[in-house]
């Protein structure tokens, strides 16, 4: 009996609980839910880690239907200088498979890219395309449906002037996923090289940004509008029509002498600056035998310039 006894004093004492039984079993179930926030934690790592290039470097989305065959960024490269492209943009352009880009892109930022990177130039000049607009959308399409991520690459803002709209209506029909990221606009990053504000209270209460290559099924632009000495005129690819620049706005009222700026590849090592006026804007085109890409500022801020330039660091410094 004794012996009895004592075998079931000893099966008591073992199960029943004391402080360090409690402790063991607080710190066993503290270490079990740590141990499944650390699994879910790297879940939710693994997670935006396979899909990060689906949701943007910088958390912008991807439009457009989901596309297991690939995706194409319309991408903005600023307007010349690497340097002043968008954090975004340089993530993907390094992150992608293949670019095609246009004439307006630098060599310079063409040949900081990874050497594994597909390259197809798509660029345009005036009367000279290597390919026309529905083959550039076909080969977006083409090389994305390849299941490769591909930057589409266009020399300054895209959504100003670069026929964004067209190549969006080709994806989209393709359903094939894109995203849209802005670029640092020529009219802006030009100005910019030459300290000269777009607007300013007194000089300029308004931007107009107009391209002067019309095509004929277009409508002529309404000169008698555009002429407004209060306002900053910044004419991309006028090159060629200098002369009907010129002529239209004195005739629809603006002074002969009306300040005018031309900047040829802005924002690059070898940027020219070149103060003129209305009148004198076609001589000045030929006497300098000036090249695209350039802008043609009109306004009376540009008559500030030679004030501004004294301390101005940069290409835009030399003016002519």
């Amino acid at each position: 009996m004794p012996k009895s006894i004592t075998v079931a004093k000893c099966e008591v004492g073992f199960f029943k609980p004391n402080a360090t039984f409690g402790y063991l079993i607080l710190r066993s179930m503290v270490l079990s839910w740590l141990s499944a926030v650390f699994r879910r934690s790297n879940s939710l790592s693994y997670f935006l880690a396979r899909n990060s290039e689906r949701i943007g470097s910088t958390g912008g989305l991807t439009l457009g239907r989901s596309s297991p065959q690939g995706r194409v960024d319309l991408v903005g490269a600023g307007p010349g200088d690497p340097e002043l492209l968008t954090r975004r943009a340089w993530n993907l352009l390094h992150q992608c498979d293949a670019v095609v880009y246009d004439a307006l892109v630098s060599a310079e930022l063409m040949a900081s890219l990874p050497s594994r990177i597909e390259r197809h130039y798509v660029g345009k000049r005036c009367g000279q395309h290597s390919v026309t607009q529905d083959e550039i959308g076909k080969l977006l399409c083409d090389l994305a449906q390849q299941g490769k991520h591909v930057v589409r690459l266009k020399g300054g803002d895209p959504l100003m002037f670069g026929r964004l709209g067209e190549e969006l209506d080709q994806l989209i029909e393709a359903a094939i996923a894109y995203s849209v990221v802005p670029g640092i606009g020529a009219a802006s990053g030009c100005a910019a090289s030459v300290a000269m504000p777009l607007t300013e209270r007194g000089l300029a209460k308004g931007l107009r940004l107009i391209t002067a290559s019309l095509s004929e099924a277009e409508e002529q632009l309404n000169w008698s509008d555009l002429a407004q000495e209060e306002e900053t005129l910044v004419f991309y690819m006028g090159l060629s029509k200098a002369s009907t620049i010129s002529l239209k706005l004195i005739d629809a009222g603006l002074p002969a002498n009306f300040p005018v700026l031309i900047v040829e590849n802005g924002t690059q090592r070898q940027q020219r600056n070149i103060s003129t006026t209305l009148q004198g804007l076609p001589v000045t085109v030929n006497t300098f035998k000036i090249q695209a890409p350039a802008l043609i500022y009109v306004g009376k801020i540009v008559g500030k310039l030679s004030q501004r330039q004294g301390c101005l660091i940069g290409p835009g410094m030399a003016m002519t």
